[in-house]
């Protein structure tokens, strides 16, 4: 299943793709503060569901936050896996 990597600037991206998915999986996870470094912190993953209520008021997600999103729940995971190398904890929220 194809995943979606959004950083930087692309909060609009980010929640149209929330609310076109609410059946989908988001990985997030925090950015490296190193100055010009993306990559996202290993110990902090959290998997979230689309419709997650952390998701849903007007702040910019994508500030300080990485976001790996799709619709197959074990694609996200793995993908948080590979890419990030993390395996990321469930959010209490949600329970994804």
């Amino acid at each position: 299943m194809p995943l979606l990597h959004f950083d930087t600037h692309e909060n609009d991206a980010f929640t149209s793709w929330i609310d076109d998915n609410p059946d989908g999986y988001v990985v997030n996870a925090i950015r490296s503060q190193l100055v010009g470094d993306r990559t996202p912190v290993p110990n902090d993953h959290v998997l979230h569901r689309a419709s997650c209520r952390h998701f849903r008021d007007d702040r910019d997600y994508t500030g300080t936050r990485i976001k790996l999103a799709g619709i197959d729940h074990d694609s996200v995971i793995a993908g948080a896996e590979l890419l990030h190398r993390a395996t990321p904890r469930t959010c209490g929220a949600c329970t994804p």
